[in-house]
């Protein structure tokens, strides 16, 4: 019989292991394909793969800053005689 708190939890998920994994098991038979491949991500367009990492966020909005910057530059030298 298990005395210390270590070994009541390592003998409690000894018990609870197989009934998880036949729950889980059981859940993901009862699983449609088309859902099992929505949450998979398989549903997602490149284009929300690509903006869903910050890095390519940021590098979108620099590009756009930058072609601002350069329609204003073109603006303000088209003004000056």
């Amino acid at each position: 019989m298990p005395q210390t708190p270590e070994q009541l939890f390592i003998a409690g998920w000894k018990k609870a292991g197989p009934v998880l994994e036949e729950y889980r098991s059981t859940k993901l038979r009862e699983m449609s394909p088309d859902y099992g491949a929505r949450l998979l991500g398989a549903a997602t367009s490149n284009e929300e793969i690509f903006y869903s990492h910050g890095l390519a966020r940021w590098q979108a909005w620099m590009m756009r800053w930058r072609a601002r910057q350069w329609m204003q530059a073109m603006a303000d030298e088209s003004k000056s005689p």
